[in-house]
């Protein structure tokens, strides 16, 4: 008997809990309305409460507004309290997303709603074993991975599908035998929707010609799959938390040598839940995941891929970035460092990726010393001394320009900065924002990495600055590198 296959499925997937408060999602349906009748059947056994909700989605004319009051006097029938909505004509019509999705999306949002206003703790859905079938079959003609052709979960959060083994047919019979009346949509009898399609045309030809069982064939592997995706996505998230070497609003980085060690099924549902994490209804496909295999695997050390809900794939050497927004132009900056003193590089603007700006804070001290410090040189990692006396005018901190050269400390000749800086392995998107330190025409010092050779302390020297890095966020780290100590 469907009740209690009905109470085995329940029973089965933990749907619900004895002395549980449950709304019901009614659209006037069969499906729905056996559901209800299903429910209250099992009320008093397992101690429930039960509430109605319907929403006229306002597309169909007369034909959305006798489905709610039908619903509504069914509710009243019942002694149960109801909840409503009618949309307004015209809100379900939004460029970029089909009708169908809109409407499942308005819908999920008033009974999550609804469900907050009782204080429900279960919301039933009146989903079937057929709808199953076309879900899973829809999905395979589109294309997809394990994930959709696991088709609707039984129990989603909040969400329960009681019905969800029984098949449509079945539900009929019963309506039929216990002479349960309900209304019928007119929009599931035209072929404009593929749903429709497939279950009209496609399936009724694959039960004839090749699988009289093809719902339950169906329905089945979508239960295998779905435990086998249980299994995966317990992996995955278990890979990322792992992998994630920093996760911030709008921001997720992660480890690419723990990436690319992965199995690439995992892997790739690392790359997903990360996604998610940040736009949970972000629409990934293949092609984005292979972007991210192709990033994780690449020699280069720098790379980039746009994906959906505003997002941004970026490789900085050993780390993966996925970032909500791209970045601003970094703002430059000129300005004079105090002598002895301490002086805050201006860093208005400076927002490298979204949620991490190591140089935010950043300052720069300047010592006058009259010995050198008994740690001994460090070559301009961290902190850098010149000879005072020596220095061709005052100093002075700006952003890097194009061209920018030095003579590195124990060398002969000049280098490029930005040759410099890719010894150093600092990242592209970091680079602009380097302190460059000069004195009259001459760059005494790339802060915090190489100082100059010219104007170093020497035995005949009676002065020393001594210019040291302070501030900036701490404990990041890209690319196994570390700048200033604070990335």
């Amino acid at each position: 008997m469907l009740i209690e296959k009905v109470k085995k499925t329940v029973s089965k997937f933990g749907m619900l809990k004895k002395g549980e408060s449950v709304l019901v999602a009614v659209s006037g349906g069969v499906d729905s309305v056996v559901l209800l009748r299903a429910l209250s059947a099992l009320k008093d056994r397992l101690g429930l409460t039960l509430m109605v909700a319907h929403v006229n989605h306002n597309l169909r004319g007369a034909e959305s507004k006798r489905d709610f009051l039908f619903v509504k006097k069914l509710a009243a029938a019942g002694g149960l309290e109801f909840a409503g909505v009618t949309l307004k004509r015209g809100e379900l019509k939004k460029r970029g997303e089909s009708l169908q999705a809109l409407a499942r999306d308005r819908r999920l949002e008033f009974l999550s709603a609804a469900a907050e206003r009782f204080g429900a703790a279960r919301i039933a859905l009146g989903h079937n074993a057929d709808d199953q079938a076309e879900t899973v079959l829809m999905r395979f003609l589109k294309g997809s991975g394990l994930r959709g052709l696991a088709g609707m979960a039984p129990v989603r959060g909040r969400f329960i599908r009681p019905l969800i083994a029984c098949q449509r047919a079945e539900i009929e019979r019963f309506a039929a035998e216990q002479g349960i009346k309900y209304v019928t949509d007119s929009s599931n009898l035209g072929m404009d929707y593929l749903r429709n399609d497939v279950r009209l045309r496609l399936l009724p030809f694959i039960k004839k010609r090749y699988n009289p069982n093809i719902i339950e064939t169906l329905a089945r592997t979508a239960g295998i799959l779905r435990e086998d995706g249980e299994f995966m996505r317990a992996r995955a998230a278990a890979a990322f938390s792992d992998a994630a070497t920093l996760r911030k609003r709008g921001f997720v980085s992660m480890d690419r040598l723990k990436l690319s060690a992965l199995h690439p099924a995992i892997s790739k549902r690392v790359f997903l839940d990360a996604v998610w994490s940040l736009e949970k209804d972000a629409q990934i496909c293949s092609a984005h995941a292979d972007a991210y295999v192709a990033i994780v695997k690449a020699a280069s050390p720098s790379a980039s891929c746009a994906l959906p809900g505003g997002l941004i794939l970026r490789r900085v050497y050993n780390s993966l970035i996925i970032s909500r927004e791209k970045a601003g132009k970094p703002a430059s900056f000129d300005v004079a460092v105090k002598t002895p003193g301490k002086t805050l590089i201006k860093d208005a603007g400076l927002n490298p990726l979204r949620g991490l700006n190591p140089f935010k804070g950043l300052s720069i001290s300047a010592t006058v010393l009259k010995k050198p410090p008994a740690k001994g040189f460090t070559g301009g990692r961290g902190a850098a001394y010149f000879d005072y006396a020596l220095l061709p005018g005052p100093v002075r901190a700006r952003t890097i320009k194009p061209g920018d050269r030095m003579i590195p400390f124990g060398m002969d000749g000049h280098k490029k900065l930005k040759e410099i800086l890719i010894e150093e392995k600092i990242p592209a998107r970091l680079r602009p924002l380097v302190p460059v330190v000069y004195a009259g025409t001459e760059i005494i010092w790339l802060a915090g990495l190489k100082q100059s050779d010219r104007f170093k302390v020497t035995r005949l020297t009676k002065k020393i600055l001594m210019l040291e890095m302070a501030g900036g966020r701490k404990g990041g780290r890209e690319g196994g590198i570390e700048i200033f100590g604070n990335i």
